[in-house]
């Protein structure tokens, strides 16, 4: 689930900061603890604009994961800066129990 600090009922403004938090929960609903680190992070999340040429790379906030022992979730945060409008697919990638998975995601970007 993604949720925003700032922007029209929840969407983010394009040219402005906002931060997204991005909750993950398995399929049962329930809070997801034990991210395990992929690329020194919790998750990554790749964006691709409808326009098919715009793409936006988001990393969490607070630095590099340096250590394979550590856990992470359910919350984390990203400073997204939406460049234009329009729609906004976005691909997260975790690794849980030694499996990448990928879930799509999708965001309306704003004026």
């Amino acid at each position: 689930q993604l949720t925003f600090t700032a922007g029209n009922g929840g969407a983010p403004p394009a040219r402005q900061v906002s931060v997204m938090r991005l909750q993950i929960t398995d399929s049962a609903n329930q809070p997801v603890t034990r991210l395990e680190p992929l690329m020194n992070a919790f998750a990554h999340l790749t964006g691709i604009y409808d326009d098919g040429k715009t793409v936006l790379r988001l990393h969490p906030v607070g630095g590099d994961i340096l250590r394979d022992d550590l856990r992470g979730g359910p919350s984390l945060n990203f400073k997204i800066y939406p460049p234009q409008t329009g729609f906004l697919r976005l691909f997260c990638q975790v690794r849980l129990d030694g499996r990448i998975i990928t879930a799509p995601l999708g965001v309306q970007i704003t004026k």
